[in-house]
């Protein structure tokens, strides 16, 4: 089974989505957060049931989709590194943490 690594800004975009949504309902904060968490968990077993962002950069990241959350993530053998957690139509070319993003 994948190991799964959490870079300092992904915590930082799930502390940031749960205290955004926190201020609209707890408990809808509560159901992002942790589908998002569930979401991630599955990379485990399946490391690969992302699809691949085509960018020029950046060609070996992946994303997965949950709700209007994109998780970018990295995946090695045995390991994944969650990148960023974004807004869906953030474009990933214009997702600042992705342009200093170094493999």
């Amino acid at each position: 089974m994948n190991n799964v690594n959490y870079s300092g800004v992904s915590v930082k975009d799930l502390n940031d989505i749960q205290t955004f949504l926190n201020n609209k309902s707890v408990a809808y904060a509560k159901h992002i957060v942790e589908g998002l968490k569930n979401a991630i968990a599955n990379l485990k077993k399946f490391p690969e049931m992302g699809w691949q962002i085509f960018t020029e950069q950046h060609k070996d990241l992946r994303q997965i989709l949950f709700h209007t959350y994109r998780v970018v993530y990295h995946y090695q053998p045995n390991t994944i590194t969650v990148i960023t957690i974004q807004y869906q139509t953030r474009p990933p070319e214009n997702i600042p943490q992705l342009k200093d993003f170094k493999i």
